[in-house]
């Protein structure tokens, strides 16, 4: 893909996505706003640029994936993190937001969702405990009209814990990246909530952004029978780099 020498026009600080349009544009006035996206994507999978917060990018400084995808909690997932902590203690599960997505995806998420996966056989009692606390916001596994009916702002969606999901890296009950990449094809309330046209750039956003361990996350994909689907859609549809067969 023609990168229109913008790796030798980007400075080493953070610019807009509109001023990386009029590097473009320097080189190409024909280029058109609608070719920003694929060729952004283009640029970070190949390590020529980083996206380094919303809407801002710069040159290369050489460091590729080598930083560790971090959870950002709000406060009320802070809250249920401590609920689980004090009351719940050998119970395994996981728990993110929705709105991390919009670090990586186009179409940005309005509403976020607090998910909290929990091991089968804690799931009902969490279920209790949690709806006790936030009345009027506590959802068990809930199929999409319910979630569209009587889902809100912070809703927490608490479902059952996938067997084998892997661990976040500072804490067990963090969202491991490649747990979410995988879940983005198997978690089906997650595919309807996201645009499949924000797929591509968002998987290479992910690869380029973050550590991605390939073996964990074809070991995961495989758990939930989706290891073809992802590797195929990663060959054909991104630009990222397959480094386990």
């Amino acid at each position: 893909m023609k990168d229109y020498m913008l790796q030798e026009k980007m400075p080493d600080y953070a610019i807009s996505r509109q001023e990386v349009l009029e590097l473009v544009r320097e080189n190409d006035p024909s280029f058109r706003k609608s070719q920003m996206k694929r060729l952004l994507a283009y640029m970070i999978a190949t390590s020529k640029i980083e996206h380094v917060g919303r809407n801002k990018y710069r040159r290369s400084i050489g460091i590729v994936n080598m930083t560790q995808y971090e959870n950002r909690y709000s406060e009320m997932a802070l809250h249920i993190i401590s609920i689980m902590k004090e009351n719940f203690p050998m119970v395994e599960y996981r728990i993110w937001e929705l709105s991390w997505l919009n670090e990586f995806i186009n179409h940005q998420i309005g509403c976020n969702y607090i998910f909290l996966e929990v091991e089968k056989e804690g799931c009902e009692f969490v279920f209790e405990k949690i709806r006790n606390e936030f009345e009027g916001k506590v959802l068990l596994k809930p199929d999409q009209n319910q979630i569209l009916r009587y889902g809100s702002n912070d809703s927490i969606i608490i479902d059952r814990l996938i067997s084998e999901s892997p661990k976040g890296r500072k804490e067990p009950y963090n969202l491991a990246i490649e747990k979410l990449i995988v879940d983005l094809f198997a978690n089906k309330r997650l595919r309807e909530m996201i645009s499949p046209g924000d797929y591509p750039a968002a998987l290479e956003n992910i690869f380029s952004l973050y550590e991605v361990d390939q073996v964990k996350l074809f070991r995961y994909a495989r758990r939930r029978n989706k290891e073809i689907e992802l590797r195929e859609y990663l060959k054909t549809k991104t630009q990222v780099e397959l480094k386990v067969g």
